[in-house]
């Protein structure tokens, strides 16, 4: 990790070195880990944990920014690495969890910016290592994560001051989330709001003032995307995995999305979609297996259990040159998986996508489907064209 740490800061380092945009940042704090799913109080008796980050960044200036820099009011992006200090929790008996290192991109912009104020926001997105997963022999109550390589999204707000032109001090407070998204199981995942000081050093004096934005013809953006996604079945691993000790497998979907959509702006549109969906006959025949043994009063077998369901979904892009930032709130029109598989009614995806323009606009992208805001139903690998 430490090897890949380094290798991933140098290019950006070795830039900064030649470009007066970049800068560096230092940040310590403290998170708590809030006790969001069922098992937490079988894992901790404290909660409160110190994090440390070191970022890289780089600011766009009217100098060298391009039409979306300026409209996005000329952001800050680059590359951070973060540790949480997990391990000095104090665990119960049975439990471990151990400190957590994460790489990540990250987008910073501003609501509002003076030469010595900003109010912004920060996102980002990477991957993390949990040296401590759940095993059912050596570490049972850890139901957080049962795959060492998880994903770490973390959005927050920031608070800056600026005494020089080179130097910023700051808070930061930012939620974290890190999922496995239902890839591996256990999947409870980990949620836990953060505060932080900072201290950054640029090169030179962020932009203030505001530039020139170029007319924008707006017009019917429609999209058509098949994906492959890959879950497991967690009604088998909840019941039949820590009962009865059986190996389990990854599953993978299918599924089939069209959209149209209204691009009012450069930078974002919005509209409506369809989405099919697409599960394998065997997953749901061990959907049963487990439900037909554990849930005998209900009457699974009167349930009906099809690997077809379908919806419609309110659509929104953010767009950055070629790369755009997508997320979608559906309803199923028609899902029946049984009792407790797939509960709920609603469903919602977010994703990223790269459109390839001199291939008439194709593009590939990744997402992760969710049900009810709160569970990971699988991560998604899709395809797809723009016309």
């Amino acid at each position: 990790m430490a090897a890949l740490v380094i290798s991933g800061l140098a290019v950006p380092i070795t830039a900064w070195a030649q470009n007066k945009n970049w800068n560096v940042t230092a940040q310590g704090g403290a998170g708590y880990v809030l006790q969001t799913f069922e098992g937490a109080e079988e894992m901790f008796n404290s909660y409160v944990y110190p994090t440390f980050d070191i970022r890289v960044g780089y600011h766009t200036t009217p100098e060298n920014a391009s039409e979306y820099a300026a409209r996005y009011g000329f952001p800050t992006f680059g590359i951070g690495f973060s540790w949480r200090g997990l391990n000095k929790l104090d665990f119960k008996p049975n439990a471990e969890l151990g400190n957590i290192p994460t790489l990540y991109g990250f987008w910073e912009g501003d609501f509002v910016r003076t030469r010595h104020f900003s109010l912004g926001y920060d996102a980002s997105l990477g991957l993390a290592y949990t040296p401590s997963v759940y095993d059912p022999q050596t570490n049972p109550n850890n139901l957080a994560f049962g795959s060492h390589l998880v994903l770490a999204i973390t959005p927050g707000i920031l608070l800056k001051v600026r005494p020089t032109d080179h130097l910023e001090l700051g808070a930061t407070a930012r939620l974290v989330h890190m999922s496995t998204g239902r890839l591996a199981m256990p999947n409870r995942g980990l949620n836990a709001p953060e505060v932080a000081l900072y201290a950054r050093y640029s090169a030179s004096a962020p932009h203030v003032g505001k530039s020139a934005k170029t007319p924008f013809q707006r017009h019917m953006v429609y999209d058509v995307s098949l994906g492959m996604g890959l879950h497991r079945c967690q009604m088998q691993w909840h019941y039949f995995t820590r009962n009865l000790n059986q190996e389990i497998k990854t599953w993978a979907n299918a599924c089939l999305s069209t959209s149209a959509s209204y691009r009012y702006s450069a930078i974002m549109s919005s509209g409506l979609g369809l989405d099919f969906f697409l599960d394998q006959k065997e997953f749901l025949e061990k959907v049963k297996e487990a439900e037909m043994v554990f849930y005998r009063e209900e009457h699974p077998e009167n349930a009906v259990y099809d690997p077809f369901a379908c919806g419609i979904s309110a659509v929104h892009h953010f767009y950055y040159g070629n790369l755009q930032l997508w997320g979608q709130v559906g309803m199923y029109l028609y899902k029946k998986k049984g009792l407790y598989e797939e509960r709920g009614v609603s469903y919602q995806r977010v994703g990223a996508k790269y459109v390839f323009p001199k291939m008439g606009n194709m593009y590939v992208g990744a997402a992760c489907r969710i049900r009810d805001i709160a569970y990971a139903v699988c991560m998604e690998f899709t395809v797809g064209i723009q016309i």
